[in-house]
């Protein structure tokens, strides 16, 4: 790695900045290699995991962890380099492409304060294959655009960038001058209490406990002038006219949604008009106006309410999925004004938030929800269209229409009683349906539970149908099957109310320990450790950070932590077992094994510690654990140094074996060598680790994925720490899969070693339903 000797805060402007990467193009073009490039900036305190909250995007990869009692946490999101593998050679290959990467790498500023200069987020599953749709690679390292990291009383923030050398100056300093001024003074988002999607945890009432559908926004009236100037986009087919703070009309619809003749037709008329008036160098005139939105009537919205296409938001799963999607920012990037989901396309009625752009605003709506659709519904390919149809809305006569167009555009089109319609009610939070015909919006909204009496959602609404043919359905492609059942969306549940609607185990674990056990006597192995997986439905899609943050505040001696794969799903939860850390060439790790609960007291705790200290069973599995540490470890020269006998490792609701292991790296060895021979460790694989490792599939009947595996981050130096992913839980949308495992020898009970993983499993079912 190049460090310059340049430090952002002498040369805090633009032009400088400009310079600089100019710099770094110029050694990207002479190499014929593009050039990591890393910003390091000491800044005021901010907290790692609030930013990342503030910041949160669904689809957009993140990393973060936290020791709150070491008072060091770092986060990372987005992506400027990445990299995956799979394999036994898994390790190494990442160590490649982190040497190759730092070999073209040029930074600059506060390299070496705590968590300064790029850091390489890591993980590895348990298993160095995965199968098929797992969330997660085998291996997966990334350096992230941007990260905020504190230790002790130094917070630092880093912008990485990958500049090549054709690389567009002009918007790589935006980027970067963009972010620094946002670290440098950032300002949380705080959202309303229970209200992640946008929707109050407790909606006020007013009067008859309706409003009328023009009512009062945040800031005044319905609509307002904006005073910015108008500038124009030029899209895939069409110009796109931008107002920063501005109002817009948008219609985006599913990618069968229109047959290409509909819409070359409605391109060259539209065309024709939009270059008449540039050629003239003049906006477009009020009946020019009235002729595209003529246009558009007639040649789009006419073919889209009648139905072409699969029409895939008729599924109500579809359907809430793009609906909580639009209330997802609402309130913090945009106003939502009012919103219709039909069955191949969508209305949406809303104000930019300055600094936002519409664009990037629907990119992220489609991107998000493509993705999911497509796994939800089984199917590959384009989900929506790429181009949308804005208007920018000028005035308050044209407001009222948008927004009676938006909520009215289903009744119209033959869906009465249809629940994927909404607006604006109090105090401008979007509310989540509608009363049919009546042109008002409910202040309450529907229970997520069928009424009494209502039939629960048939099966073909749920499963098979979602897979079905247009043939195949009852009716009208874009109509639901006559089966007295109507779709009612769920209401909306913050975090302080998350309404749970099924807990279900995955498997059978007693009869699981009980064929481990066999293998145990038939001498296969000495020790496994088995897992159970738990399914946690919810009322509502979990915001998995607000689930970390309850974990990190009730288990500060532990690791929280946060992956997301950037499709929807995090990896979530609070490890109490370090797997190894590396500082200063000196090397950390411990050997954890054995579990009791904590007492009610002091005393009973201090009781229940005891019998852990004296029980054989569990000294044999944590002396099993350390014993393989030791022999992992002896091959790389290591000398490790522990002591005799373990002590306890008390944490909020369990107590633990515990032994650190701490040895000095021999030249040549480095961090990832040492990991790739502890893991997986006994503590969380078995004994003798290849045979164990080789039965776990078959016994516990799902895939683990990252419950177990290796979670870190790798800094330029060679240092970095690694936890294993314990006390966790897989969260996508309103589910999430919760692990907890223990270890399997000789004298096991099934009965007991459930009893065990029901306490381990507490503390992250406790932070996603609310309980205490």
């Amino acid at each position: 790695m190049t460090i310059l000797p340049i430090h952002p805060a002498e040369n805090a402007t633009p032009e400088a900045l400009g310079a600089f990467l100019a710099q770094c193009r110029e050694m990207a073009a002479r190499d014929g290699r593009a050039k990591l490039v890393s910003i390091s900036l000491a800044v005021d305190a901010l907290d790692p995991l609030a930013v990342l909250e503030s910041i949160f995007e669904p689809d957009e990869p993140h990393f973060y962890t936290e020791r709150p009692g070491m008072e060091s946490a770092i986060a990372g999101a987005e992506i400027a380099v990445a990299y995956t593998a799979h394999g036994p050679e898994r390790f190494a290959q990442v160590q490649r492409f982190i040497d190759d990467t730092l070999a073209h790498t040029i930074a600059v500023g506060d390299v070496e304060a705590p968590f300064g200069g790029p850091h390489f987020f890591t993980t590895f599953t348990f298993h160095d294959e995965v199968e098929a749709g797992e969330p997660f690679a085998a291996a997966h390292v990334f350096v992230p655009r941007w990260q905020v990291a504190r230790a002790g009383g130094v917070t630092t923030a880093v912008a990485n960038l990958l500049v090549a050398p054709d690389a567009d100056l002009a918007a790589l300093t935006e980027r970067v001058w963009r972010a620094h001024g946002k670290f440098a003074n950032f300002e949380y988002r705080v959202e309303r209490q229970g209200a992640w999607h946008g929707l109050p945890a407790r909606v006020q009432e007013s009067g008859t406990g309706i409003l009328p559908v023009s009512v009062a926004s945040p800031r005044g009236t319905g609509f307002q002038p904006v005073s910015s100037e108008v500038d124009t986009r030029q899209g895939a087919y069409l110009p796109h006219w931008t107002r920063d703070g501005g109002f817009y009309a948008v219609t985006f619809r599913l990618g069968d949604a229109l047959p290409v003749h509909v819409v070359a037709a409605w391109q060259e008329e539209r065309n024709d008009i939009v270059a008449r008036a540039r050629q003239q160098g003049r906006e477009l005139s009020d009946s020019e106006q009235e002729r595209l939105a003529h246009l558009y009537s007639e040649r789009i919205e006419a073919f889209l309410d009648s139905g072409a296409g699969e029409c895939h938001l008729r599924n109500p799963r579809i359907a809430d999925l793009v609906r909580e999607t639009l209330l997802h920012f609402a309130g913090k990037r945009y106003e939502l004004h009012a919103w219709s989901i039909m069955p191949n396309h969508v209305h949406v009625v809303l104000r930019v938030h300055e600094g936002y752009h519409l664009n990037d605003i629907l990119h992220s709506w489609k991107s998000f929800t493509s993705n999911r659709a497509n796994r939800l519904l089984g199917r590959k390919g384009e989900f929506w269209q790429p181009e949308y149809y804005d208007h920018l809305i000028r005035d308050e006569a044209d407001y009222q229409h948008a927004v009676r167009y938006a909520l009215e555009n289903p009744e119209k089109g033959g869906l009465r009683e249809w629940p994927w319609v909404g607006g604006m009610t109090w105090h401008g939070h979007p509310a989540r349906g509608r009363e049919s015909g009546t042109g008002i919006l409910p202040v309450s909204v529907a229970s997520p539970h069928p009424a009494p009496g209502r039939r629960s959602a048939p099966p073909e609404l749920h499963g098979q149908d979602a897979h079905a043919t247009p043939e195949s359905r009852a009716g009208s492609p874009c109509h639901f099957p006559d089966t007295g059942w109507k779709p009612v969306p769920p209401s909306g549940h913050g975090l302080e109310a998350r309404a749970t609607l099924r807990i279900s185990d995955v498997g059978d674990y007693r009869a699981a320990v009980a064929r481990g056990l066999e293998r145990i006597a038939a001498g296969e192995f000495q020790k496994i450790v088995l897992a159970r997986a738990r399914d946690v439905v919810a009322a509502e899609p979990l915001h998995p950070l607000r689930v970390l943050n309850a974990l990190r505040q009730r288990f500060p001696d532990c690791y929280a932590f946060s992956a997301a794969n950037g499709r929807g799903q995090s990896f979530i939860g609070a490890s109490p077992e370090r797997l190894v850390r590396v500082s200063q060439g000196v090397l950390e790790t411990e050997a954890l094994a054995g579990s009791a609960p904590r007492g009610a007291g002091a005393s009973e705790d201090a009781a229940a510690g005891g019998a852990l200290l004296r029980s054989e069973k569990d000294r044999r599995e944590q002396r099993l654990v350390l014993d393989s540490i030791l022999r992992r470890l002896a091959p790389l020269g290591l000398r490790a140094e522990y002591p005799d006998t373990p002590g306890l490792r008390r944490l909020a609701n369990v107590q633990h074996l515990h032994t650190p292991v701490r040895a000095v790296l021999p030249d040549g060895v480095r961090l990832l060598d040492a990991l790739a021979r502890l893991h997986p460790t006994p503590a969380v694989g078995g004994s003798p680790r290849e045979a164990a490792v080789a039965r776990i599939r078959e016994l516990e009947g799902f895939p683990r994925g990252l419950y177990a595996g290796a979670l870190g981050w790798i800094n330029a130096r060679g240092g970095g720490e690694f936890f294993v992913g314990l006390r966790s839980a897989l969260v996508d949308g309103a589910t999430a899969r919760i692990y907890a495992g223990a270890g399997i020898v000789a004298g096991s009970e099934p009965e007991r070693e459930y009893a065990e993983t029901e306490l381990k499993f507490r503390a992250v079912q406790d932070a996603l339903t609310g309980s205490s």
